[in-house]
């Protein structure tokens, strides 16, 4: 199984990392890539509308997001993760989810296959359902592109940078994930 995770955090081994890296260790033995956006030398969408032209995924822009662009179009699972800042995903996640628009077709229709996606999110605030409807949001955007979320996972009060190993609950659901897919699966 190909497994692409793509990390929004600017923060290097913060929570968002550490539950990305918690959900691959179920997948030792597959080919697995990860991808930071903060480390990659990339901008967002011109609005060029090239990639419209053909069911190419090359981006004009050939910067460093092309192989992760590239690795999506392959991938038979895709991991998202980024902590929520301003009510929203990290800036470098909006880089990433503006240039997705590499997939779509002039019709609107996606060159990307259907694919399974996960979303792994880290927030300050208690409440789980505080980005609720901002969440959904977020799945319908990606369904747009085909990649059909099946499921989310919030670590909540977040504020520091190392607040998953208080929180048990999401480390097993994080360690155990590929276990209880089916379980999570929707």
């Amino acid at each position: 199984m190909k497994v692409t995770a793509v990390l929004g955090s600017p923060i290097r081994n913060g929570n968002s990392e550490k539950m990305v890296n918690l959900f691959l260790s179920g997948f030792s033995g597959d080919d697995i890539s990860i991808f930071n956006i903060n480390e990659l030398n990339c901008k967002g969408c011109q609005a060029c509308d090239e990639c419209q032209k053909s069911d190419s995924i090359e981006c004009t822009l050939h910067d460093e997001l092309q192989p992760v662009l590239n690795r999506l179009a392959i991938s038979d699972l895709i991991v998202l993760a980024s902590p929520m800042y301003m009510d929203q995903v990290t800036a470098q996640m909006r880089i990433f989810q503006d240039r997705l628009n590499v997939f779509l077709r002039k019709d609107f229709s996606s060159k990307l296959k259907d694919t399974p996606t996960v979303l792994i999110f880290s927030q300050a605030i208690e409440d789980m359902d505080n980005y609720k409807d901002y969440f959904k949001t977020l799945k319908k955007v990606y369904k747009k592109f085909n990649m059909n979320v099946i499921d989310t996972i919030i670590l909540a009060d977040a504020g520091s940078h190392n607040e998953l190993q208080n929180d048990l609950v999401i480390q097993d659901r994080l360690k155990n994930w590929r276990t209880n897919y089916a379980t999570y699966y929707s």
